[in-house]
Parts: structure tokens; sequence; C-alpha cells
């Protein structure tokens, strides 16, 4: 599978979990802490979102030959070095790699 291609499913991917989570911001807190299934689908969407936009900095990464990351969280900063990414955009989701391994591993 060709970059543009696996960008564009990723985005697909994206879009569909992003739609996920807007579907659940106006639920109340307490419900939201109360419902397991409420609670779970936040949680796995978050995760398969940021795996998304992690997967699709590596594929460019390593399609433009840029020094390979050493984790997650190099991924956004390698993309905002090579100016991929705005800084301010970089600045918004520092900590993204971490998010992940905390959605993933706690």
């Amino acid at each position: 599978m060709k970059v543009p291609e696996v960008i564009s499913t990723r985005v697909k991917k994206l879009n569909c979990y992003l739609g996920q989570l807007k579907s659940l911001q106006n639920i109340d807190l307490q419900k939201f802490k109360d419902d397991p299934k409420i609670h779970f689908t936040a949680e796995r969407c978050l995760h398969l979102a940021i795996e998304s936009v992690l997967d699709m900095g590596n594929h460019l990464i390593a399609a433009s030959g840029m020094e390979e990351p050493k984790d997650y969280e190099d991924i956004v900063t390698t993309l905002g070095k090579a100016k991929v990414f705005p800084p301010e955009f970089v600045g918004k989701v520092k900590g993204l790699g971490k998010f992940r391994n905390i959605l993933v591993h706690a």
C-alpha cells in the first residue's frame, strides 16, 4: 500500500473515531463515570484515534527518509522539526505518545 492510500485509509478511520467521541461529548459526567460502556467506548476511540495519527506520522517519516523516531512521542517532534506540522500544533499534541501508552498499559 502506498503512502497516500495509507493516509487516506487512516483519515477515514480517524474521522469515524472522532465522530464516536463527538457523540459522547455532551453526556453528563456522572453518567459517563457510571456507565462502563460509555467510558470504554471513549477510551477505545481515543486510543484508536491516537494510533491513527501516529501511524500516519510513521508512514510520512518513512516515505520521506527522515530519521526514524525512537518512540511514539518522537513522531510528532520529528514531523514538527521537518515543518510538516506547524509549531503550534506540535505544542498542542505534545504528550500524545505518552497518553497513548497510558491508554494501552494503564
